[in-house]
């Protein structure tokens, strides 16, 4: 799902880019116009696309920034009274990402395989004020996607993963640009190869991320930070690191309650 709330549907994942796929086959790309915060337009778009076969993979993708509101003060007219903030970019980061969740899952459960994709950010892992409510937002689709991982095996062949990215050029980073300067920024191509890895990438770590994935698998459970261009794994090397940041009895001890809990 594109940022602007727009769909693009194609029907078979290869090494060539979107844009060249729908120029090469026009009559395989469907254009579905969707609205990711209400419920009724996206179940539009599933159904939309399910008229064409089952659906194997879904990225959620939408992602907007706007002005924060968190930390200004506004009062009535009135009585004086500081008013609540309003937080409507929280409804595109994050309660779409629940609404797609619902959806493609309900979907990949029919047929007992899928793949699910979440775009992140480097905001899922780094404080980035003063996009206080994107930051907010942007966790809370990582914890999602953690929350999940354990639990979608058990319904067949479906996977979740997150990709990651760090400053990328496109429109909506415009503004931080001048704050950026010439460090190593993203293309989007970068961030797409990241996405199409974590749709149709095997496990090429022996334990992966839960410690129990064999090589070969679908991925699932990744986080792929994207930066500079270069694509990392992050969920992987932070489970291996948590003796060293809890120590050895409550690393074994956190394993342990997670394992009880049906988690990683």
């Amino acid at each position: 799902m594109a940022e602007n709330g727009a769909t693009v549907t194609i029907g078979d994942v290869n090494e060539a880019a979107g844009g060249a796929l729908a120029a090469s086959f026009p009559e395989r790309v469907a254009y579905v116009r969707c609205d990711v915060t209400s419920w009724e337009s996206l179940t539009a778009l599933f159904a939309a696309a399910a008229g064409n076969g089952p659906i194997d993979i879904v990225f959620s993708n939408a992602g907007v920034t706007g002005r924060e509101q968190l930390l200004e003060d506004s009062y009535s007219e009135a009585g004086g009274e500081l008013l609540p903030p309003t937080f409507p970019d929280v409804a595109v980061n994050l309660t779409a990402s629940l609404l797609v969740t619902k959806l493609a899952m309900h979907e990949f459960r029919k047929h007992r395989r899928g793949r699910l994709v979440y775009t992140g950010s480097a905001a899922s892992y780094l404080d980035t004020p003063p996009l206080w409510n994107y930051c907010a937002a942007k966790h809370a689709v990582l914890g999602l996607m953690r929350s999940l991982r354990s639990t979608v095996p058990g319904w067949g062949d479906i996977t979740v993963n997150l990709v990651a990215p760090w400053f990328t050029l496109t429109p909506m980073a415009a503004a931080l640009g001048p704050r950026w300067g010439d460090r190593p920024a993203n293309t989007a191509e970068a961030v797409a190869r990241a996405l199409v890895f974590a749709a149709v990438g095997k496990e090429w770590r022996e334990g992966g991320v839960s410690g129990e994935q064999r090589a070969g698998q679908p991925v699932n459970g990744c986080a792929f930070w994207v930066g500079g261009n270069a694509i990392v794994e992050f969920e992987g090397p932070m489970r291996q690191a948590r003796s060293q940041w809890m120590g050895d009895q409550l690393a074994a001890a956190v394993a342990d309650g997670q394992a009880a809990l049906g988690g990683w």
